[in-house]
This record gives C-alpha cells, sequence and structure tokens, in this order.
C-alpha cells in the first residue's frame, strides 16, 4: 500500500466516526428539546393553578375575616372549632402564598399595581 491509500483510508474512517458522532449527538439533543417543551407546558399549569390558589385564598381569606369580625364564632363549641380550624389553615396558607411572588416572562419592567411570583426553575 503507498502512503496516500492510508491515509485516504484514514481520513475516511475519521470522517464516518465524526459523522456518527454528530448524528448521535444531533439525536439527542432533540429528545431533550422534547423533554423541555412538555416541562414547560407543566410549568405554565403549574404557575397557572398557583396564580388561581393565590387569589381564591385571598378572596376567601378577607371573606373569613369579614364574617368574623363581630366574633360570633366561639371556640367553645363544635361550630367555632370547625371555623378556628378552617381560618387556620387559611391563615397558613395565606402567609404561604403571599410570599411567593408571580414573574411575568417578558421585560422585567413591573407594571404598577400588578402583583408579581417568583417561581425558581
Amino acid at each position: 500500500m503507498t502512503t496516500t491509500t492510508v491515509i485516504i483510508t484514514m481520513l475516511v474512517l475519521i470522517i464516518i466516526v465524526l459523522i456518527w458522532i454528530v448524528v448521535n449527538l444531533l439525536s439527542k439533543v432533540e429528545a431533550y428539546e422534547d423533554v423541555r417543551s412538555a416541562l414547560e407546558v407543566d410549568y405554565l399549569d403549574i404557575r397557572n393553578f398557583l396564580v388561581e390558589i393565590s387569589s381564591r385564598l385571598s378572596a376567601d381569606y378577607k371573606r373569613i375575616k369579614e364574617v368574623d369580625r363581630k366574633g360570633s364564632f366561639e371556640s367553645d363549641d363544635e361550630v367555632g372549632f370547625i371555623f378556628q380550624s378552617i381560618l387556620r389553615t387559611v391563615e397558613d396558607s395565606y402567609s404561604y402564598i403571599s410570599k411567593v411572588e408571580i414573574v411575568e416572562e417578558g421585560d422585567g419592567e413591573k407594571e404598577e399595581g400588578k402583583q408579581e411570583t417568583v417561581f425558581y426553575k
């Protein structure tokens, strides 16, 4: 064999290996993109759910405070005990949700009067 034949054979083998590597990496990138897009949809669903829960908890918290403004529910009977339990649960949930801020994706500018929620990725 001549030197040129050996060099050409080695270059062809190197090119075949490089093509195989590129095709393998491309298939992995496409699989990761599919997973990422599925996670992005889940993220948006979770974000919308938390926004809805936050607004409901806020409204429920205000309503419970309004209902009990006269102190008509006392803790010495069954209704009062259940009311106090519900009130504690709503207060705990409200305090936790009020710490979370919703961040709108965009230019990063916050509009006046809008609440934001931060989700850590």
